[in-house]
């Protein structure tokens, strides 16, 4: 807050300093593309192999349990480590989750609609679901690597909340219930587009950081 101005007004001028901020835009887009690309996951793991490979009920459904779960909790573990340990910022682990989401769901899309090509289609769905997983484990922290003042940090994550996608894909699924594997392959390619903008944002910001960082180096 400041001198003669109220609360709401305190607010809205710290949502204003926020949204003049391009890294909260960088930040906030990255981590609606993870959120949007786990929404397709979900409709793309067991009802994919079950429109789409004939699978039976019991496998589809266990495959997605492993798919949407088990791979959740070890990703969850992997991610701060890789984070903390391997590439030391939370903004280059979202960077490298969505970039092996374009490489999984890439492959996934180029997969021909054959029986033999069910085995290939879990094992790549399995790598978008740790590159899904591997964002969403880390999702909002980018926020934190922007050091912005610490009266407008609760704004920041406001936006990037805000900016969470949750588009609908099974109308997709209804248009295409003659041949789902017409329908999944949109999904497919809608995930890989909005994998490979979020990435883009994700490294554009790393590179804005390093920038910044160097230049604080420089003038101390």
């Amino acid at each position: 807050e400041s001198e003669g101005h109220s609360k709401n007004t305190a607010a809205l001028m710290g949502l204003l300093k926020v949204l003049a901020q391009p890294g909260v835009w960088f930040a906030g887009i990255a981590g609606m593309c993870v959120y949007w690309c786990y929404v397709n996951l979900i409709y793309s793991s067991a009802p994919y192999l079950k429109l789409v490979f004939h699978a039976s009920d019991a496998a589809s459904g266990a495959f997605g349990i492993f798919s949407t779960g088990f791979v959740g909790i070890i990703a969850g573990l992997v991610a701060g480590m890789l984070a903390d340990y391997v590439f030391k910022s939370s903004t280059t682990m979202v960077a490298v989750a969505l970039t092996v989401i374009a490489i999984g769901v890439g492959l996934v899309y180029l997969l021909p609609a054959s029986d033999s090509m069910m085995w290939p289609a879990m094992v790549l769905l399995v790598v978008m679901a740790f590159g899904v997983f591997l964002g969403k484990s880390v999702l909002l922290a980018p926020i934190a690597e922007l050091h912005l003042p610490e009266e407008i940090n609760g704004s920041a994550m406001s936006v990037g909340s805000f900016l969470w996608g949750n588009p609908t894909t099974a109308g997709i699924i209804t248009a295409h219930e003659a041949n789902p594997y017409d329908g999944y392959r949109i999904i497919f390619l809608i995930t890989l587009c909005v994998a490979l903008v979020g990435a883009a944002c994700a490294y554009a910001l790393v590179f804005s950081n390093r920038r910044k960082k160097a230049l604080s180096a420089e003038a101390e």
